[in-house]
């Protein structure tokens, strides 16, 4: 054995060069045929010292082969160089290290094992098996495109549109791991809860209201205010934005801002109701999966009467036909939200708001001429925190006229018990958005049903007050509307 041992490092000596480099093993997984030296002859169980420098894979495979007394099919594609260096160590051992370290496989047919690389040859001889696996939240169309890498020559995938589930035809052990990938990409998408407030209020609303005002755009210009430098990691608000230009027929200035921390919204906006400074518009809240764009609207539909004669000319003239009929208008405030859910609980908000309404005063042939008023904003906010747009404008220009029931209508006299009253009204339309992250699918339900007894309190709360202060409105129009009828009274009888 000791000459045996001596011939074969001698043997090996022949193709020893200076420089040596020894491979890494490279684990691509357990042979599914086990060992290959459960193939080997009488001299599988033999330990050797093998040692190799820079000599070519083929000549190694070769020559551990004819040692082991079996028959190897070696493709044309196996001529890598590589270094072994191995001390008492079996055939079969020695084998599958060079094996495993090259990144080869093999299968074994009538006798003969036949090498490749990778999964080239190992799923050839197994039988293949199919499987339908049903999917929870991906979409099986989508799915059979990813799937599809992850296959064998001889495998082959479909899916099940209508019960959204994916048939896989596969050796047993790759169906395995289509499994484990689908256990790991077929998970419930994180949500967003989207809670908007759209409100009409005064110019000085937001600065009473307590928001931090992070950045006014106007007529080309951004200015800052409360933050560091563009770009700066840390800028203690909580908010990143960029404000693209606005509207091109808007001339209003978009301001981005956030309610600083510890006010309570809810509450301010129930006061300024009371006091006139703020109305809400709209209240809505709406779920939407990660990335996924949400759309509210508020407002209402014009019906406008609109009649008038059409002329239709031709080669016989021209001719007049009358035309009648109710022209639809859309109004109100369109929010168009797509969230991202970023790292460390920040949620980056596309928003885009759309407010449209009637001007009367401008009307042309009985229809009103439609202001709009657009804003698009990009705002990274965190999660639970609310960001605001403001400097949407709205100028509002009303003549009301009061009259005495029936005084009003005595000739001449009449004048004097009623009045014209022309008010101008410049207000400002905000947007409040605050993004919660839903992660589960019990803390959304939990989360609707909090802020909906909330709302409910609120609600109530606010409609006492309103009541009260309408109550107490009226009474006031009616004494100061005696107090005025009885002066003008006795200035006539005087």
């Amino acid at each position: 054995m000791k000459v045996f041992k001596r011939s074969l490092i001698a043997l090996c000596g022949a193709i020893l060069l200076s420089v040596t480099a020894v491979a890494a093993p490279v684990d691509t997984g357990s042979f599914s045929h086990g060992s290959i030296g459960n193939y080997f002859g009488e001299n599988a169980n033999v330990r050797y010292n093998i040692k190799f420098r820079k000599a070519s894979l083929r000549e190694v495979l070769q020559f551990l082969s004819t040692i082991a007394d079996v028959n190897m099919i070696i493709p044309q594609g196996v001529d890598k160089v590589v270094t072994v260096s191995f001390r008492d160590i079996t055939l079969g051992d020695a084998m599958n290290s060079i094996i495993k370290a090259n990144e080869l496989d093999y299968t074994v047919e009538g006798g003969v094992i036949r090498l490749g690389e990778g999964k080239l040859f190992k799923d050839s001889g197994e039988d293949l098996k199919t499987e339908t696996l049903r999917l929870k939240y991906a979409t099986a169309r989508d799915m059979v495109v990813q799937l599809k890498t992850l296959l064998s020559e001889r495998g082959s995938v479909f899916a099940d549109e209508r019960t959204n589930s994916i048939i896989v035809r596969e050796v047993p052990a790759n169906i395995d791991n289509v499994k484990r990938y689908l256990e790991q990409v077929d998970i419930r998408d994180a949500q967003v809860l989207i809670e908007a407030k759209i409100i009409e209020a005064t110019r000085s609303f937001g600065r009473s209201l307590g928001i931090q005002w992070g950045a006014n755009r106007a007529a080309g210009k951004v200015t800052f205010s409360g933050l560091s430098a563009v770009g700066a990691a840390d800028n203690g608000n909580n908010l990143i934005f960029n404000t693209p230009a606005s509207s091109p027929n808007s001339g209003a200035a978009i301001a981005i801002g956030r309610v600083v921390s510890g006010i309570d919204l809810d509450i301010q906006l129930s006061a300024a109701e009371n006091k006139g400074d703020a109305y809400v518009l709209s209240d809505p809240s709406i779920v939407t999966s990660n990335g996924v764009a949400a759309k509210i609207r508020s407002g209402a539909t014009l019906l406008i009467n609109a009649s008038g004669d059409i002329n239709i000319g031709g080669e016989g003239g021209t001719s007049t036909s009358g035309g009648a009929g109710l022209q639809q208008i859309e109004t109100g405030v369109e929010l168009n939200v797509t969230p991202q859910i970023s790292m460390n609980s920040f949620v980056k908000l596309q928003i885009e708001t759309i407010t449209s309404s009637p001007d009367f005063s401008r009307a042309i042939d009985g229809l009103p001429v439609i202001v709009d008023n657009t804003a698009q904003t990009t705002v990274m906010v965190k999660d639970g925190e609310t960001t605001v747009i403001g400097g949407l404008t709205r100028f509002s220009d009303a003549v009301s006229e009061s009259r005495v029931p029936g005084l009003s209508r005595i000739p001449v006299v009449g004048n004097l018990f009623k009045s014209k009253t022309r008010s101008k009204e410049n207000t400002e339309l905000m947007v409040f958005i605050k993004p919660t992250i839903v992660r589960t699918e019990g803390q959304l339900p939990v989360q609707v049903r909090v802020r909906e007894i909330e709302q409910r309190r609120e609600s109530m709360y606010v409609d006492e007050m309103l009541n009260y202060q309408k109550e107490a409105e009226k009474k006031e129009i009616r004494d100061e509307e005696k107090k005025s009828l009885s002066r003008k009274a006795n200035k006539y009888v005087r």
